[in-house]
């Protein structure tokens, strides 16, 4: 037998799901997705625009491009802070490593 009352009707409390921190190409996209990016000449228009992200590998973003162009222009738009490689489909942004001097 049982110690539960039968009259008991709350439910069982629902175990509570902690968000996972963001990784670290969560992390950088986050930071470029904002980012004013000048393709075709035309004004206003995001890194978001032309650029998918696409989980691959944690430590890097990887980016699927719109448009061919994409990659001088989204070199420019982020700036000495990141290193932008392209590989097959995709282009591969990482930060860049601080000199330690």
């Amino acid at each position: 037998m049982t110690n539960q009352d039968p009259n008991n009707l709350t439910p069982p409390a629902a175990p509570v799901k902690v968000a996972a921190p963001p990784t670290v190409s969560e992390q950088i996209w986050s930071e470029i997705k904002s980012r004013e990016i000048l393709m075709f000449a035309l004004p206003g228009q995001k890194v978001s625009d032309f650029c998918t992200p696409v989980p691959i590998d944690p430590t890097r973003c990887f980016l699927v491009t719109k448009a061919s162009a994409t990659l001088p222009a989204l070199e420019e738009a982020i700036g000495p802070d990141y290193e932008c490689t392209s590989a097959e489909k995709y282009i591969i942004i990482s930060r860049k490593q601080k000199n330690s001097f």
